[in-house]
Order: C-alpha cells, then sequence, then structure tokens
C-alpha cells in the first residue's frame, strides 16, 4: 500500500539565526508549525504560530532548499511540531536531499508532551532536540526530557528544580540546561543561574537583534 504524504499546517517557513540555547547565533532555516496542545497557551507566549497555508513534505522541501545555505541547520518549531506526525517532512528533508545538503542537521523544538506519538523512524532522524518543559506537563514530558538534546526552561514558570529530577545527568554534565528570561527583565534568571551554577543562561538573541 502506497503511504498517503501528510500534509501540514505552517505558519512560515524563513532563514534567520538560531536565538536561544546551544546553537544560539547559528544560521538555521525555520520552518513553524501551526498550533499548539497546551490549553490554556503559555501565558508569556509571544509567537504567531497561526495557520497560513497548508504543505506537503515535498513542498517545505523545496522552500527549504531556496532558502538554505552550507552550513544551515534546519530547525522545525512551532506552535508544537509533535501535534503532527514528522516522519514525511523529516525522511524527505533527511533522506531524500541533494548533494549540497549532505551535512545538513535537522532540530526539532518540543514542550515535549507528545514525543511518545511519534513513530521510532521519526525520533531517530532528529538530530537535535530542544525540550522546553512547562508547568503542570512534566511528567507527560519525561521521555522527551531524558532523550533531549537540551533543556530550556523560561523562567518565571516555575521552579526549575521541579524538573531535575527528571533530567538525564549527561545533559548537566556537558552544561545542557538553559534558563531563559519570560521578558527583557533578565535580572531575575540572571540571579537563578549563579545561584544554580549548574544551568547556564540564555537571551533571546532575535530580540536583542530585533529580527525574526
Amino acid at each position: 500500500m502506497v503511504r498517503t504524504m501528510t500534509n501540514y499546517p505552517i505558519a512560515e517557513v524563513f532563514r534567520s539565526i538560531q536565538g536561544e540555547g546551544f546553537h544560539a547565533g547559528k544560521p538555521v532555516v525555520f520552518i513553524r508549525f501551526s498550533g499548539c496542545n497546551l490549553i490554556p497557551p503559555c501565558r508569556w507566549c509571544d509567537t504567531d504560530h497561526s495557520l497560513k497555508e497548508t504543505l506537503n513534505a515535498n513542498q517545505i522541501y523545496d522552500r527549504v532548499d531556496g532558502l538554505l545555505q552550507k552550513g544551515d541547520m534546519v530547525v522545525l518549531t512551532g506552535g508544537e511540531p509533535f501535534l503532527h506526525d514528522l516522519e514525511d517532512v523529516l525522511d524527505r528533508l533527511t533522506c531524500g536531499n541533494g548533494a549540497r545538503w549532505v551535512d545538513v542537521r535537522v532540530a526539532v523544538e518540543t514542550n515535549g508532551t507528545l514525543y511518545e506519538t511519534q513513530t521510532a523512524k521519526t525520533k531517530a532522524l532528529i538530530d537535535w532536540m530542544t525540550v522546553s518543559p512547562k508547568q503542570g506537563y512534566l511528567l507527560v514530558a519525561k521521555e522527551a526530557i531524558r532523550n533531549a538534546s537540551e533543556i530550556k526552561v523560561v523562567y518565571g514558570d516555575y521552579d526549575p528544580a521541579k524538573l531535575e529530577p527528571f533530567i538525564a545527568p549527561r545533559l548537566f554534565e556537558e552544561s545542557l540546561c538553559y534558563i531563559q528570561p519570560c521578558s527583557e527583565d533578565f535580572q531575575p534568571a540572571l540571579e537563578y543561574v549563579m545561584r544554580h551554577p549548574e544551568w547556564k543562561l540564555s537571551i533571546q538573541l532575535q530580540k536583542v537583534l530585533n529580527i525574526r
């Protein structure tokens, strides 16, 4: 049986720099998926992930191909990317690419609550997974947290100490756990990091530079 190609709700596809976490400052092509499964939405969320168009994996590949430069990463973000079966788009981006793409890495940014819904193939095709766990959803996100490439917590959502029992020790050992201010007032997050040096401070470079 021929597998029907998935259509994805897309907010935007664009090239910019990664503003947060481990890859901050790196040029990337963002694929922003529409929709989020957290209701009500996070009080500090200012991301427009409303539906703008519907694209299949081939159309997304073509859009990314027109933007991608040598050395870029591709980042699937949202909203919440794991609301959707990502196997088609990841397979197209990582396995169906031309020679120019041979070294491209594909990352996913997620709240972690729907990681278990993804296929084993999808999980294997993700090169880097940024997990930003949210208040009240730590237990349901625990598999994603333990398999994360990095952890990013918006300071002020909850005490990051509540998250620590779920975090794999390697993430602390490799300094891959980030505290991020929820506004332009960096001081509370900075003070937390100074008291808890196992965490690192991450600021939103895109806001500092006034870019997407």
